[in-house]
């Protein structure tokens, strides 16, 4: 937890070290150092997000202030202009309204001011109501640019909602909005979930304090998908079906490839996946070709039901190599990886077979579960940059950001 003065004077050096880059490069749209990690993401693309802020009675007027310091601590991050990233800011209690549209301001300089004037109400906690409120302003987003750029919305709430937020959260992410939900104080968790949908994009903290280091892993992900933007990937996941696993552990991997599958940048000309399990012998599921939205590779996803029988991790490996090749749906000439989960040591070689998948341009991450050989999980994949041993299938919900982040860096592989 961190103390409030602490946490203000974090934040105001966060603010001012934005202010100086800013400075140096003349405005908003200069020139900037791509390879700053905390500012060269984003810089130079385009994207929407609007912070909706719960105001009602139950939040201290400090407790106010620190939030709207927190929104000011994301300005510096991002390349603030009417061509680049463009923040708004709504509020909601007993009813929402818009404080900052996206269109008002195009320097984070005049923005900031804004969002300190911001004055707080008081009310109700109709979370629900707010949610319904953002859709049309996330339209009118869109339509003012007159393109769809990446659209994000940050939720912040201290309590349980007085309404229900399940279907205006859903109706938002319809619309291709991302939505994160941090809980303070009092907020329930499982609306948290209902808002965000996805556990990695659902916070709680204690207390107020406590806002500044979300702000890095919201960043994190929102770096992730822009990361994805425009770069086509064929991406196999290779997956353990053998009777050592349980229905329960086979659901939880199922979830991983999905989770993985939500943060990535599907699409008939972005990143193509396909599905192989084996156990004695490898079962295509769905080649690379078959299914171009995320929504039609869950439910194909759902739909897998499990092998049984030994591992023969080795064989798959030769086996789904044919899978990236153009007369199976592959593309040889850009991106390709192979995601290798398995729960135990394999009863064939699989050094051999790896090898031959990586010379042809492939790159291997090899996810051991349990009791799975770490020796062969190193042969797998080449490098233990690429190797990951978890104690548990319940431990694989701590990796699908890492993973998603690895296969999104335009860096790595092809």
């Amino acid at each position: 937890m961190f103390p409030l003065k602490m946490l203000l004077s974090t934040l105001a050096l966060t603010v001012l070290v934005g202010a100086a880059v800013e400075t140096s490069t003349g405005d908003a749209s200069g020139p900037v150092d791509q390879n700053n990690v905390t500012g060269g993401f984003l810089q130079t693309g385009e994207a929407d997000i609007f912070f909706l802020i719960d105001q009602s009675g139950s939040i201290a007027p400090n407790e106010f202030h620190v939030m709207k310091n927190f929104i000011i601590a994301f300005l510096s991050t991002f390349r603030v202009g009417p061509q680049h990233v463009r923040v708004g800011v709504a509020k909601y209690s007993s009813s929402p309204n818009l404080e900052i549209d996206v269109t008002d301001h195009s320097r984070s300089e005049t923005l900031e001011k804004a969002i300190k004037a911001i004055v707080q109400i008081g009310g109700l906690t109709n979370t629900g109501k707010g949610l319904t409120f953002m859709g049309p302003l996330f339209t009118k987003a869109e339509q003012s640019r007159g393109h769809k750029v990446p659209q994000f919305l940050v939720v912040i709430t201290d309590g349980g909602s007085t309404d229900r937020v399940k279907i205006p959260a859903e109706t938002l992410r319809a619309q291709g909005i991302t939505v994160y939900a941090i809980g303070v104080r009092g907020a329930v968790e499982a609306e948290l979930l209902e808002i965000a949908s996805d556990p990695n994009r659902n916070f709680s903290v204690s207390d107020f304090d406590a806002l500044n280091p979300i702000k890095d892993d919201i960043i994190r992900d929102i770096r992730s998908k822009e990361a994805c933007k425009d770069v086509p990937s064929d991406l196999i996941f290779l997956t353990d079906s053998s009777s050592s696993i349980g229905a329960d552990d086979f659901w939880k991997m199922k979830n991983f490839m999905i989770s993985v599958i939500r943060k990535s940048d599907v699409g008939q000309n972005n990143t193509h996946v396909g599905v192989m399990q084996f156990s004695i012998q490898g079962q295509l599921q769905f080649p690379l070709n078959l299914h171009y939205s995320k929504q039609a590779l869950i439910t194909a996803i759902d739909g897998i039901q499990q092998l049984g029988g030994g591992t023969h991790t080795g064989g798959a490996i030769s086996s789904v190599s044919q899978y990236f090749d153009a007369a199976y749906g592959g593309r040889p000439g850009i991106r390709q990886r192979l995601i290798v989960i398995t729960d135990g040591e394999s009863q064939d070689v699989v050094k051999g077979p790896a090898a031959a998948l990586r010379e042809k341009g492939v790159l291997i991450y090899a996810i051991g579960v349990g009791e799975a050989n770490s020796n062969q999980l190193l042969e797998i994949s080449g490098s233990p940059e690429r190797m990951y041993s978890q104690r548990d299938f319940d431990a694989l919900k701590g990796l699908e950001s890492k993973i998603a982040n690895e296969l999104c860096d335009p860096g790595r592989g092809k």
